[in-house]
């Protein structure tokens, strides 16, 4: 059943004493669910010479008088109504765990009753994932990054639409989550506790329960490394990496410990005229640990690595915890 509809507006010119009928014809009528009710000059009393039949389709007026001037209506109904939502607040944008079921709900009304349509990024979903007259869509979200999926619901009173933003989360993911890894320090020396984390998460590290700010001995770089400064005795302790996210959390710990920088004296053929054994110098990076450095798009920049250390020290160099790009060259 669809919304009646009547035909246009006339005007008529009457002979005074004469019969007129007038007519309200149109589509969707249905003489079991239509109402039809007159009115002249937008008042539902109607002159006393004015016959309407039971289907109100019709009305006759007989012997036509001056009074009878004026604006004939006739106002058809039915029990047709459009679809519309039951819910009018819902969350357009869904976050839903990777590999975990997808649930989306379009409650409707109306009458007839409505047909719903499920869309994904403009495709028609076909599969048998209905339920509740199609109100309800269940699916796995295996294989969805971002979607957009669309309930279309309509009938021949009209339709409606409404949009859902899916995204699936990814728990975070931490390299050789669980494990405890011994980091051995000496003293005045840095200590990197490099944490490598996948996904969308937010990073915390934790020590003895407490969080870890940047502090004069500790520095976070990207979240993902803490830098020990100056190692102490007193940094000997578990530090903890945890990567959180909407689809869950990750944790690493970092077992600290300090240790004695023994030297062994190393038989070494030295100088004859110096009789002085020969100077040993842990590696010591020059100046700051961490450096700023803006670049121009397409030109070359150059980062050095100033150091000291006796024996001379093997340098090796990582981007974000891994090798090099291949337009990278090394040099002395």
């Amino acid at each position: 059943m669809a919304p009646p509809k009547i035909r246009a507006d006339e005007s008529l010119v009457v002979v005074k004493g004469k019969a007129v009928t007038l007519s309200c014809e149109g589509e969707n009528f249905g003489f079991d669910r239509t109402t039809t009710v007159w009115r002249f000059n937008n008042s539902e009393m109607l002159p006393e010479n004015m016959q309407i039949p039971l289907d109100g389709q019709r009305a006759f007026i007989v012997n036509a008088t001056l009074s009878n001037t004026g604006t004939f209506t006739c106002i058809v109904k039915n029990s047709a109504e459009p679809p519309e939502f039951v819910e009018k607040q819902f969350d357009q944008s869904v976050r839903v765990i990777s590999g975990s079921p997808l649930s989306l709900t379009c409650l409707v009304k109306g009458f007839p009753p409505p047909v719903i349509e499920w869309r994904r990024d403009g495709m028609t979903i076909t599969d048998n994932v209905f339920s509740d007259n199609g109100q309800r869509l269940t699916i796995s979200s295996q294989g969805i990054t971002t979607s957009r999926f669309t309930c279309l619901v309509s009938n021949k009173a009209g339709s409606i639409t409404r949009d859902f933003f899916v995204q699936s989360v990814t728990p975070p993911a931490i390299k050789d989550a669980g494990d405890r890894t011994i980091v051995e320090v000496t003293e005045s020396q840095n200590a990197v506790l490099q944490c490598p984390v996948a996904g969308d998460v937010d990073i915390t590290w934790r020590r003895q329960g407490r969080t870890i700010e940047n502090s004069d001995g500790i520095l976070m770089l990207d979240k993902t490394r803490l830098i020990l400064l100056n190692t102490q005795k007193s940094y000997e302790d578990t530090f903890t990496c945890i990567a959180r996210n909407s689809a869950g959390e990750a944790a690493r710990d970092f077992e600290v410990v300090f240790v004695l920088d023994l030297l062994v004296p190393s038989v070494i053929e030295s100088d004859k005229r110096n009789s002085n054994p020969p100077k040993i110098v842990p590696p010591h990076v020059k100046g700051s640990l961490v450096e700023d450095v803006e670049a121009v798009e397409s030109h070359d920049v150059t980062l050095k690595c100033d150091h000291e250390a006796s024996p001379e020290a093997n340098v090796k160099w990582t981007k974000d915890s891994g090798a090099l790009p291949p337009s990278a060259n090394k040099s002395d």
